[in-house]
């Protein structure tokens, strides 16, 4: 029989629990890398940057229409839905990116307990934009507007919406008016910006020359019926040597000399509006030579770069007009234009000129052979002297592409010869470059005065 220790009325102190290593502290898992989260900032800024960035310079330098029988670009500031409660309506899609921007960063670098009043903020800036961008996208369909500003803008809008949809979400924890409060809080924020958008762009445009007035001063300079370029008028230098061009017409006034290359697009585009004043100055009588761009060693076959095909349809159009006359000639010049460089063969141009005389079927295979002795050549040596007498004309300080074109620095070039030297010219450099643009029909209305056609 066992006899306790302890003393009466006391407790036994409980046995201390036996102790066991810990366990080792676990490392925490490093971060995983929120890539839907980035993709989705990454695309909405991509998508509201650059469609703040076409708004903006659009409102500060809106495209202008111009007229003389060229297409007119849509003026956005002219169009009935260009405003909304007085406000362009670019001010109103930029301020709408700036807002859905900020809040898109503000989403992404905020603490967690802020996330469902950003959210709620950016799916109301969502929700205009994608209204705002289908209404006009209607608009323009049913108002048969064709503008590429809009379309960017419609596209950038979805690129930035679709950002916004692929950003994961966080759960909602904030009451109901709370996240209200918040979306209300970015439309006033949206508000804001529009109208202080609205406020610049009228005070830029206030203090710069009107558009309508800028567009009748050139308007004034260019399609004036009664003027003409005075550097486009040329001395007896200009006028190349019978065998050394096309002569088409003669006439005792002044003749159109034209350089053109046939493989140019340029001049392909060009010639459907320069047609009718060729065939008008063959008709009455009038001045005009053709020459074709080409070299000599182009027609060589053993020279380096030797092509002999590149001189088959200037040759074929020089042997129409000596042996069948000019219309026969803008006949086959417009054959060759109207088809791409290199789809007729020299088979489909002998035949061609075989329908029209045996003789200049057999010219046509005696200028090929000549090659470099052939007239083509005497082009080349033409096209040299023009280009070298126009170095020194008034009007011609520029050179290559963005020489006028009456400096024979490109082609198609015109110029106006003249049997004695022109006047000095006393035209303002800005009125001779606004000439210089001329294209098309245009530059065919621009050639009739400088004829004086009447």
């Amino acid at each position: 029989m066992t006899t306790s220790t302890h003393p009466p009325g006391a407790h036994p102190a409980p046995l201390a629990p036996s102790r066991s290593p810990a366990p080792p502290l676990a490392r925490p898992a490093p971060p995983r890398l929120p890539l839907r989260r980035l993709a989705g900032v990454a695309l909405t800024t991509f998508g509201s940057t650059f469609a703040l960035a076409i708004a903006l310079v659009t409102l500060i330098d809106p495209p202008s229409a111009t007229a003389c029988g060229a297409d007119c670009a849509i003026t956005l500031a002219s169009h009935r839905f260009a405003t909304v409660l007085g406000i362009p309506a670019l001010a109103w899609a930029a301020a709408l990116h700036a807002a859905l921007g900020a809040i898109t960063w503000a989403l992404a670098l905020s603490p967690p307990h802020r996330h469902a009043l950003l959210q709620s903020a950016q799916l109301t800036l969502v929700a205009a934009l994608l209204a705002g961008s289908a209404t006009y996208l209607v608009i323009g369909l049913v108002t048969d507007v064709r503008c590429a500003i809009c379309l960017a803008m419609h596209a950038l809008a979805v690129v930035a919406a679709l950002g916004a949809a692929i950003t994961p979400r966080a759960p909602v924890h904030a009451p109901a008016p709370r996240r209200l409060a918040a979306a209300l809080l970015a439309v006033a924020a949206w508000l804001a910006l529009a109208w202080g958008l609205g406020q610049l762009t009228a005070r830029a445009r206030a203090a710069a020359p009107s558009p309508s007035a800028a567009t009748d001063r050139w308007l004034a300079a260019v399609c004036d019926p009664s003027t003409c370029p005075d550097a486009a008028h040329f001395g007896p230098e200009a006028l190349p040597d019978d065998d050394a061009s096309l002569v088409l017409a003669r006439g005792p006034g002044p003749t159109l000399v034209a350089w053109l290359d046939l493989d140019c697009p340029a001049c392909r585009a060009d010639f459907a509006a320069q047609e009718p004043l060729y065939r008008r100055l063959v008709h009455e009588g009038r001045g005009l030579r053709l020459v074709f761009r080409a070299s000599s060693r182009a027609c060589d076959a053993r020279a380096d770069h030797g092509d002999p095909s590149r001189c088959e349809a200037p040759s074929a159009i020089i042997c129409a007009a000596r042996h069948a006359g000019p219309d026969a000639a803008l006949d086959l010049l417009q054959r060759e234009l109207s088809a791409a460089p290199g789809y007729f063969t020299r088979d489909d141009r002998r035949q061609a000129l075989a329908a029209l005389t045996a003789t200049a079927a057999r010219c046509f295979d005696a200028e090929l052979a000549l090659g470099p002795r052939g007239t083509l050549a005497a082009h080349a040596e033409a096209a040299r002297r023009l280009a070298a007498a126009a170095r020194t004309h008034p009007g011609c300080a520029s050179e290559g592409e963005d020489a006028p074109w009456w400096c024979f620095a490109a082609t198609p070039s015109f110029a106006i010869a003249h049997a004695t030297p022109p006047r000095p010219s006393t035209e303002p450099t800005a009125r001779a470059l606004a000439w210089s643009t001329a294209t098309g029909e245009l530059r065919a209305d621009v050639l009739e005065r400088c004829l004086e056609l009447p």
